[in-house]
């Protein structure tokens, strides 16, 4: 699956390539500048203007359903006719989630005079997390996601300052997830009372699948090249899981090992959420530039699939820098 996804994104991306040299042909192209003060100034170019973009991420990928309880206090009570009641208390701690540095790599083609654009997209970022359980020991979880998005979108003027913009498409994901614990309980001494009962798990989650992809986004124009924009979609893929579970449990006298594997078909949804601001800059070689800070949060419904539901989410900044030509 992982070549047969990799093999996709190489042939959408030959794809827009060649799309975008048909557009820059001269065959029915109109002229694209307008002399003013003997300087080159850009006009809506109608056989198509072709742009590039590269994002600097900073994001934090967690998930739920990772959580543990921590022991905070266990005390034993042994009433007057012998029984005994045990008390436990304990603390539900999340994972450390860090924040961690990823990059998104985007090309298209505008069409002005009619509104129109096409764009494909790939997005990449990899993030772990930690945790303490019990007497200091830990858990690790890494991920690894890769997008690739392709979409048409149409813009809508309804003022000089302000403009609608649906748009459509195609989105791919390959998300792969790993979770492992190292627990140990009891005290290693010279004690025949004492038991150790070391618990070792290591869990991995693969996903793969591809889906339409609908969203709106929303800019105005404040002036001085200066837009804010807010943007939303959903997509909803369909593909497969590939879920590993180990778990190993070490006594004095009992080695326990359990392995469970499991093949999915099922659909993940996502929605994603975007706002922050733009410049746009003219020179006068028709080179466009476009600056852009802005923040991001995208959410996967139930991708956790290890031993309970849980969403797994990406949020933070994203410095964006684009030159249209």
């Amino acid at each position: 699956m992982i070549y047969l996804f990799n093999r996709v994104c190489i042939v959408i991306s030959l794809m827009l390539i060649a799309s975008m040299s048909y557009a820059f042909g001269e065959v029915g192209c109109s002229s694209a500048y307008e002399v003013i003060d003997n300087c080159m100034c850009c006009q809506p170019v109608c056989c198509g203007q072709g742009f590039i973009s590269a994002d600097l991420l900073y994001w934090r990928a967690f998930e739920s359903g990772l959580d543990s309880c921590v022991t905070s206090e266990t005390s034993d009570i042994v009433l007057s006719d012998g029984k005994i009641i045990s008390r436990f208390k304990g603390i539900d701690e999340d994972l450390h989630f860090r924040w961690n540095p990823g990059f998104r790599i985007s090309a298209g083609c505008a069409f002005e005079c009619y509104n129109w654009d096409v764009a494909e997209s790939w997005t990449h970022f990899h993030s772990r997390a930690h945790g303490s359980v019990n007497n200091g020991n830990r858990v690790c979880w890494l991920i690894d996601f890769d997008c690739l998005d392709f979409v048409a979108g149409y813009e809508y003027n309804l003022s000089p300052c302000f403009a609608l913009k649906p748009f459509g498409g195609l989105r791919g994901s390959r998300i792969d997830q790993k979770s492992r614990v190292a627990e140990l309980s009891g005290e290693i001494d010279s004690s025949p009372e004492t038991e150790m009962l070391i618990t070792h798990t290591n869990h991995k989650e693969k996903f793969m699948g591809i889906g339409p992809l609908m969203g709106l986004k929303v800019d105005w124009n404040v002036g001085c090249d200066i837009d804010l924009f807010v943007g939303a979609s959903f997509s909803w893929m369909y593909g497969s899981f590939d879920v590993r579970l180990l778990d190993c449990v070490v006594s004095s006298d009992v080695v326990d090992i359990c392995k469970i594997r499991k093949r999915l078909n099922a659909s993940l949804a996502c929605a994603d959420v975007e706002l922050g601001i733009r410049w746009r800059k003219c020179f006068c070689n028709c080179l466009r530039l476009v600056l852009q800070l802005g923040l991001e949060h995208h959410r996967y419904f139930d991708y956790n699939r290890f031993c309970r539901y849980g969403d797994l989410s990406f949020d933070g900044l994203n410095f964006s820098a684009s030159i249209g030509f």
